[in-house]
């Protein structure tokens, strides 16, 4: 009998241990996970103090940050190039005051309603398309205003949701 005590205490001591590791790397995996997050934190204010410090000098930088800065506005030029070509080759202009991308020929924000400023006018023929109820102009797939008069406009109704 001694044996089987002995043989009992032996694995009692080795699931003892098994479940304490287990404990122990849980816990650590905890704590990089927070070590991460605060890392992340930190990672997010250097870059915040960065972009203010870069806004508040960037007319006049300090000789020794003076390459960063005509890295940065180098890069912000080539971005605003990019950008404006996607939306030459999408036919869209981006809405001054919500941002929303609005097709060439609306003369207002599909999304917020806000009048776009110059309008390039060339109708789009589709067969499957919804209509403003005021002026009759085709509507945006999923605006909530029309894009020629700025009226609110509500979103279709299946048939499920009529019922």
């Amino acid at each position: 009998m001694a044996f089987f005590d002995k043989i009992s205490e032996t694995l009692s001591k080795g699931s003892k241990t098994l479940i304490d590791k287990t404990k122990d790397l849980t816990d650590i995996a905890k704590l990089n996970s927070q070590i991460s997050a605060e890392e992340n934190k930190i990672r997010d204010a250097y870059e915040a103090l960065g972009k203010a410090y870069y806004k508040k000098h960037r007319n006049s930088p300090d000789a020794a940050d003076a390459i960063q800065f005509e890295v940065i506005a180098n890069a912000e030029m080539a971005i605003a190039k990019c950008r404006t070509e996607i939306q030459a080759i999408k036919k869209v202009t981006v809405c001054g005051n919500c941002g929303a991308e609005i097709s060439a020929d609306s003369l207002f924000c599909p999304k917020c309603g806000a009048k776009k400023g110059v309008p390039e006018t060339e109708a789009q023929e589709t067969s499957n398309y919804r209509t403003c109820p005021k002026c009759g102009a085709q509507l945006e797939e999923g605006a909530a205003f029309c894009g020629a008069c700025g009226e609110p406009v509500e979103e279709e109704k299946t048939e499920t949701e009529e019922n």
